[in-house]
């Protein structure tokens, strides 16, 4: 094999390291050959929807950005009496001149989405460990922290100084959803032979990345600034979130829940009942303890079943009886379900990372079944004793988020919610695709095989 010269080698792992942070992956865009560009600022959300599109279009040797359309709706906007006087008489299908947009610019646009940035990393987004102190209220976290010593708060403060952890909330923080909220932001750049690039994004989250550059992502803080330069200024629009306005708050309650809460819960719960503690470390593994109102939230993984199954308990540690209602939740309930042999069970052994999830609070099984309930046409629910129906989500590695299940005394397995086409566990093809990881309620059962018994 022939020598590789010095030089060419480390050009050759340079190249190799940077082609796998940045990806050459869209066709070129020339300013010159552009038609126009169409912007579009929406979302839904309970009881309210909101629409505002532009077009930035030639004239005259310069570039103008008009608003095309705007539209608020629903309860929120019509009912509540601020909204409703702010909004209606926002509400045109008019053509309104917004601005002038500089070919530098579109320009900078073109530029940043030749290379995508397909990985999340946390100097893409830039907060400085001053300018989240900055924003956080010192008065209110010391009266907050107040129940505990002067070493556990500047334990606190130590923590929130810490760079790193700026970084991992960050990198957390991206994993972050919750419903009622679907949000939408796109920039379609038209060109004269009427070829379309869509660069759009669906984020809940602050900055709202990454942005799908013709479906590949780029985590690129560029194509935000250039839609927030671009578009008017109008209640609700999406500029606060791509602006990252309430990152600091979060990076801030990261920080606490993460560590700060941990350190002192452990402490508090070790203080009100040793005894109760190490009953329960008989039996669990004790992960994320934080504290609830004036108990505390355990994640517990039981040592019988191998890191396949996962508690999260409320619990109040003083209490000796919910500990052991806890045990037996484990020991018999959760054991049961683990040792029928379901298809959820077995795909579950058989995947590695994959855990299966339960709820209990105060030493008995989640009896809030509302969401399924909300799907349930036919009332099927109510042929069973709902304090016998259990709660779980399935996590498998490389998904954000859970698919959610109930399994009902007979046996039978209820698919209630689901994020990803590939529900897992379950055949391809049984549920239409919809190539978007958007929550969405069903009312699916099937018996303890995988058999599709009943679909709503």
């Amino acid at each position: 094999m022939p020598l590789i010269k010095p030089h060419l080698f480390f050009f050759t792992v340079f190249f190799i390291v940077l082609s796998a942070n940045l990806v050459t992956a869209q066709p070129v865009v020339n300013l010159k050959d552009i038609r126009k560009i169409n912007l579009i600022d929406a979302s839904w959300g309970l009881g309210a929807s909101r629409l505002t599109t532009f077009e930035i279009v030639p004239e005259n040797g310069s570039w103008k950005c008009y608003q095309t359309k705007q539209k608020y709706e629903g309860i929120y906007f019509k009912k509540v009496e601020k909204a409703s006087d702010l909004v209606n008489p926002l509400n045109t299908d008019k053509r309104i001149f917004v601005k002038n947009i500089s070919d530098t610019l579109l320009v900078a646009l073109l530029n940043t989405i030749k290379i995508t940035k397909p990985v999340f990393k946390p100097e893409y987004i830039y907060i400085s460990k001053d300018s989240v102190l900055n924003n956080i209220n010192y008065a209110a976290l010391k009266k907050l922290h107040m129940k505990f010593g002067t070493p556990q708060r500047d334990t606190f403060f130590k923590l929130l100084n810490n760079g790193q952890l700026i970084d991992r909330a960050k990198i957390s923080l991206q994993r972050d959803y919750w419903t009622d909220d679907s949000p939408f932001c796109g920039i379609h750049i038209i060109n004269k032979n009427n070829d379309t690039l869509k660069i759009e994004t669906q984020r809940q989250v602050d900055y709202m990345l990454p942005w799908l550059i013709n479906g590949t992502p780029s985590y690129d803080t560029s194509i935000s600034r250039f839609f927030m330069a671009s578009i008017g200024d109008y209640p609700f629009s999406a500029k606060l979130r791509l602006n990252g306005n309430w990152i600091y708050g979060k990076v801030y309650d990261y920080i606490k829940r993460t560590y700060t809460d941990e350190i002192f819960a452990r402490e508090h719960i070790e203080k009100l009942s040793e005894t109760n503690l190490n009953l329960l470390q008989k039996y669990f593994e004790i992960g994320k303890t934080v504290p609830y109102n004036d108990d505390f939230s355990l994640e517990l993984s039981p040592r019988q079943f191998s890191g396949k199954i996962g508690i999260t308990a409320i619990v109040d540690i003083k209490n000796s009886e919910q500990v052991n209602q806890l045990i037996s939740f484990s020991e018999d309930t959760v054991k049961a379900f683990f040792d029928s042999g379901n298809f959820l069970v077995k795909a579950c052994k058989n995947t590695n990372g994959c855990v299966i999830y339960l709820f209990n609070k105060y030493g008995i099984s989640n009896k809030n079944h509302w969401f399924a309930s909300q799907m349930d046409k036919t009332k099927l629910l109510a042929n069973y004793d709902d304090t016998q129906l259990l709660d779980l989500s399935i996590y498998v590695p490389g998904k954000e988020r859970n698919d959610e299940w109930l399994v009902l005394p007979d046996g039978k397995l209820l698919l209630y919610a689901y994020f990803y086409d590939d529900v897992f566990g379950i055949q391809p093809g049984l549920l239409l695709p919809s190539g978007d990881s958007v929550r969405k309620e069903v009312f699916v059962v099937f018996d303890s095989q995988g058999k599709l018994l009943f679909k709503n």
